[in-house]
């Protein structure tokens, strides 16, 4: 199989997949960053991973208790199960800048279909992406900026499991898109009347801060959310617009200011007035992270009671958020200081 032209093809793949098949695709895929690409580029499962994920997962918490937390917090009281989301490694492949600035590949969207059945809803996790950015972007951010402090706190908890920590993340992040209010898989909440943008900016923030609060027993979740919003996210477009970004653009882009902004304004971020480096703890920004999940419930709940008004509910929250009219919002000026010493750290790979 190269091109998915119809969901027996998906069938097919997924089926391919579920067997540690290498499996090739070839033709015009889509990201969620790069739409229509032409791809031709052959992935393998990795179980090796998977093994590892899980066995760190039980050395904590067992994996029916994360499944029950979530489950408890469905809207319409349907179970969750882990999403058949596969971390997987290229082992072949045509030169595509998508396949070096994206982390996964979604399906039914990757290959232009639409469906809402579960056999059908499926993805691949490009882990390498996740850890290359982890290299070459978050590390040298941090030597540049980063305290001794911030530094030894993500060597500690990150750099000895990160694919671990990639793959458990992106198994998260993709049940959490399926609870509550802001849900978008396999479909929306059709109560919540949203714009697509706004759901996207929220339903985003949504999955990880939803993930954070129900894992809490993984930390090293919220610092890896933490360092891919800030320097990998909310970076991108600042060589280009030192104001703006790619923020007014970007969902995650969005977000990740957002959660810069609320992290700053509680204290659990610092900068050093002698040195300009920046600090951060772990149990401060726990607190943060959880009100913040909190505050997407409560403007969720809000949205729902004001029906065809809940997209001038988000319209609002955003404003109050972040400074400069809507769709011409500015980052803080301590993040674009902040991005100004990172200039020679990747904004993006080519």
């Amino acid at each position: 199989m190269s091109q998915v032209r119809s969901l027996e093809d998906l069938a097919e793949l997924g089926r391919k997949v579920c067997a540690v098949e290498p499996v090739l695709l070839e033709g015009k895929y889509s990201f969620t960053k790069d739409r229509e690409v032409y791809l031709r580029a052959t992935f393998v499962r990795r179980l090796d991973l998977e093994v590892r994920m899980q066995a760190w997962v039980a050395s904590r918490v067992s994996a029916d208790m994360l499944l029950s937390r979530l489950s408890h917090r469905c809207r319409l009281g349907e179970r969750v199960q882990w999403p058949q989301h596969f971390p997987v490694q290229i082992v072949d492949s045509d030169y595509n800048v998508a396949l070096l600035n994206n982390v996964f590949l979604y399906f039914p969207f990757g290959a232009g279909l639409r469906s809402e059945e579960e056999q059908y809803i499926f993805g691949f996790e490009l882990v390498a992406v996740s850890i290359r950015i982890f290299n070459e972007v978050h590390i040298p951010a941090l030597e540049i900026i980063g305290s001794k402090n911030a530094k030894a706190l993500v060597e500690e908890r990150l750099s000895k499991r990160l694919e671990e920590v990639v793959c458990l993340y992106s198994l998260l992040h993709e049940m959490c898109h399926r609870v509550g209010v802001w849900r978008v898989i396999p479909s929306k909440d059709k109560s919540l009347c949203i714009s697509g943008k706004n759901l996207a900016i929220v339903g985003e923030l949504w999955a990880d801060l939803q993930l954070v609060e129900n894992a809490k027993e993984f930390p090293e979740l919220m610092l890896f959310i933490f360092l891919n919003r800030i320097f990998w996210y909310a970076r991108k477009g600042y060589s280009v617009n030192v104001q703006h970004g790619d923020l007014n653009s970007d969902n995650d882009a969005w977000g990740g200011v957002y959660l810069w902004v609320r992290l700053r304004d509680a204290g659990a971020l610092s900068i050093n007035q002698v040195t300009g480096k920046l600090d951060f703890e772990l149990d401060a920004m726990a607190d943060v992270f959880s009100a913040c999940y909190w505050e997407l419930e409560e403007l969720g709940a809000s949205c729902l009671a004001a029906g065809a008004e809940g997209d001038a509910l988000v319209n609002q929250w955003k404003l109050s958020v972040l400074s400069g009219a809507l769709e011409q919002q500015v980052l803080p000026f301590e993040l674009q200081g902040i991005y100004a010493l990172c200039r020679g750290v990747p904004e993006s790979f080519h």
